[in-house]
Parts: structure tokens; sequence; C-alpha cells
């Protein structure tokens, strides 16, 4: 897996929520400091929650906490109102000894402690529902990074699977190619001064194709190249590039209408119009 296909899994989005494990953790940790692409990602991530957060948050209204003191100075100028007329219309002597010892007088400090009670009560609802709100979004975004990720596994899969069946396909028609009765099977032998060179043509006198395979020559120069010819008439006719990355393969090369030996030359990159005999690798007759 490459570094995109790593950042496209889904891993990082984990990992910014602290859903990875200690190994996924020491591994992306290193990422970042050695990748910038991965360090990039993370920090978009982290952007990206962080905004969603701050837009998801409810802030309580301005006026808020000046109302509530404005309440509680109001129930106390009451309070103490009252208390000062009743405080007038006592007659010490009389109403003091009447006063049972289990009676309770409401002080202002009281009163102060018990607004104060209900202002933290009120700030902790608020603090809760932010809570909620940044947790019920917390779920949406791991449930949609799952949900992205489950798709692109799907579609990972889907491709996967088509190209696999675009395989077996075309190994089917080489198979077909290879078993049909006209195609021709002419083996390349070295010329003496390469004698262990060698190289398997198949050609279809029906439908014109040609293949080649068990390629065996030397290397070539980096400004040099293999090509393949078919002699038709005395004449050399080009039947294509050899790609030597692809040796051990089944190359399909151009088709050719009749022919009586088959040959490889080496020549400059990019092939050439008439083959170099001088440089002629390996060679076989059509039977």
């Amino acid at each position: 897996m490459n570094i995109e296909e790593y950042i496209s899994s889904g891993i990082l989005e984990s990992y910014v929520l602290g859903q990875t494990s200690e190994s996924e953790n020491a591994l992306i940790t290193c990422l970042i400091k050695t990748n910038p692409s991965v360090a990039e990602e993370v920090r978009a991530i982290q952007d990206a929650f962080e905004f969603l957060a701050l837009e998801s948050s409810i802030q309580p209204p301005k006026d808020l906490k000046a109302d509530i003191w404005r309440e509680i100075n109001s129930e106390s100028e009451t309070s103490i109102g009252s208390v000062s007329d009743n405080v007038n219309s006592i007659n010490p002597q009389k109403e003091f000894a009447s006063i049972d010892d289990k009676t309770k007088i409401i002080t202002i400090q009281e009163i102060t402690q018990k607004e104060t009670k209900v202002v933290q009560l009120n700030w902790l609802k608020y603090a809760a529902s932010f809570a909620l709100i940044i947790l019920s979004s917390s779920f949406a975004l791991y449930f949609y990074f799952q949900n992205k990720d489950i798709n692109q596994r799907f579609a990972e899969l889907e491709k996967n699977s088509k190209t696999i069946e675009k395989s077996e396909k075309l190994k089917q028609d080489y198979l077909n190619f290879l078993a049909h009765n006209q195609t021709e099977r002419i083996v390349l032998a070295g010329v003496p001064e390469k004698p262990n060179a060698k190289a398997l043509v198949f050609w279809n006198k029906e439908n014109k194709h040609v293949m080649i395979s068990e390629v065996d020559l030397p290397e070539t120069p980096k400004d040099m190249q293999y090509q393949l010819w078919a002699i038709v008439d005395g004449k050399p006719v080009d039947a294509g590039m050899l790609d030597l990355d692809s040796q051990g393969k089944l190359l399909e090369m151009k088709t050719i209408e009749s022919s009586q030996a088959f040959a490889i030359t080496l020549e400059p990159m990019g092939g050439s119009e008439s083959p170099h005999l001088e440089d002629l690798c390996v060679i076989g007759n059509v039977k």
C-alpha cells in the first residue's frame, strides 16, 4: 500500500479520534515526522473536527448573566425591605419573648447563596447541552468517516474484481490463440555470435496475429532496443519492438499477413525502418 492509499484508508481519522492502537499510533507519529503529506492530512482532519465543534456550539444569551444578577438584586432588596418592615413593627419585649428557639431567620447571605446555586445549575445545564452537542457531532463524524472508508474499500474491491475479470479473459484469449489449429510455433535460435540467445514466436495464419514469449536475449544498452522482423519474400517487415521488462510474459506484436521466417535484431531506441543485420541475434523459419 502506497502513502496515498494509506491516507485514504481512514486510519488518520481514527487516529485523530483516538481510536487507533498503540502500534498504529507509533507508526502514524513516525509518518507525521517524516512524511509532509501525512502531517498535512492529520492537520486538515484536526482542523475539520475543530471547525465542526465550533459550528455546533451554542453560546448563552449575552444578557443572561446581567438578567440573573438583576433578579438576585431585586429579590434581595425585596427581602431586605420586608425584614426591615417587620423589625420596625416588633415590640422587642413582647415579640422576642414569644419567638420559638427553632424559628429560623433568613439572612441576605443565605438568599444570595440560593440564587448563586440557581445560576450554577443554569450554567451546568448549558454545559451539559454543549457536551451533548459535541458528543453527537463526534459520533456523526465517526460514522461519516466509517461510511466513507467502507465506500472506498467497496470501490477498491469492485475495481480489483474488474481487473481480475479482465486478466482472466485475457488469459483465456491467449490460451485460445495458442491452442488454435492455425497457430504455428516458430523457435528463434541464436546466431553463432550469440549461441545462448533464443525466443519463441507464435503466428496464427488465419487471423495474422503474432505473439512472442520465452525471450532470452542479452541486456541492451540504454539507447538500444530489440526489434522483431518478419521475412516476407526475402524482405524484412517490422513486427514490433520488444519490451524486455516483460520477459517471461506472452507479448502481442504487430499482425503479419505472410512470412517465411522471423528474426530479432538490436536497433536504436524506437526501432528502424530496415534491420541492421550485423546486430542479428536470433532467427527461425516458418514451416
